[in-house]
């Protein structure tokens, strides 16, 4: 999909990004904060009123397709989530059906960071190499990588899956259930939480509730 337009779908556990795309340049963006709260239902009302502010119905025709990128193992075969613990409610949801079903539009789902490994491989940084890893930090941890000049899956799409490795058996409950996962000690999020309870008792600080990773580097 690189010929006319496209969508690019990012659903994240904080941010929920569109862009409309036409022979690789950027025609709009829009972004909005995740209803995570709502669940699927809630997080599909609000990408149809993104792609209305990107596209109205009267050129929904020119879309050739969405790619579709969110946190987690995904089926990419039946477009489905396999399990997804920074959005409550979404394990086993059939995204990709569901929002082919909303837009008329046919929908490529893939994993967050496999698809920004691909991006980065065929666009960026590893454009021409033949072996390349990529890492995320964010809501979550996650990443990816190129071998031999096939992008890895994994068996059952887990390739790359490095936020839930386990580095600290005391450590803090992570989204996923278990104590101590990279992504529960050194995401974006927690980094954040981490942050803020290091700085509570500060009399330094007088207001730290609206920081964020980027504040903590």
């Amino acid at each position: 999909m690189t010929d006319g337009r496209i969508i690019a779908i990012d659903i994240g556990g904080t941010q929920l990004r569109l862009a409309l795309f036409e022979n690789n340049a950027i025609l709009g963006r829009e972004a909005v904060p995740t209803n995570v709260t709502s669940g699927p239902s809630g997080v599909m009302n609000q990408i149809d009123m993104l792609v209305d502010r990107l596209c109205p119905a009267a050129t929904r025709a020119e879309i050739r397709g969405i790619g579709l990128s969110l946190a987690g193992p995904i089926d990419t075969e039946a477009a489905t989530v396999t399990r997804i613990p920074t959005l409550p409610g979404w394990d086993g949801f059939p995204v990709g059906r569901a929002l082919a079903e909303r837009t008329g539009i046919p929908v490529y789902v893939e994993n967050d960071a496999i698809a920004a490994t691909l991006g980065e491989w065929r666009h960026g940084a590893g454009r021409g190499l033949r072996n390349v890893v990529y890492l995320t930090v964010s809501t979550g941890i996650g990443g990816g990588a190129v071998v031999d000049g096939r992008l890895l899956h994994g068996r059952k799409g887990i390739a790359g899956h490095i936020g839930h490795m386990r580095m600290a058996q005391d450590g803090p409950v992570c989204a996923c259930g278990t104590t101590g996962c990279f992504e529960a000690l050194a995401s974006g999020s927690a980094l954040r939480d981490r942050a803020v309870d290091a700085a509570s008792d500060s009399g330094f600080l007088s207001d730290i509730s609206d920081i964020d990773a980027r504040h903590v580097f």
